[in-house]
């Protein structure tokens, strides 16, 4: 997901992945998905990126 936070101007980025635990052993070990050891992998990146309002309408004019 991508939100335009309008007071300060940034775009925030929220990736969220989520792999198995055979997945993320290349196959190595099995996966159970019971919330315990050996279950899924959850997470999630955020991260923000300030935007230049200005080198967006010098764009625009293109």
């Amino acid at each position: 997901m991508i939100y335009y936070e309008e007071d300060s101007k940034t775009l925030k980025y929220v990736i969220t992945n989520n792999t198995s635990m055979t997945s993320a052993f290349y196959h190595a070990l099995p996966s159970y998905d019971s919330g315990g050891p050996m279950s899924n992998f959850y997470q999630t990146y955020i991260f923000s990126e300030k935007l230049d309002t200005d080198k967006l309408k010098k764009d625009e004019k293109k």
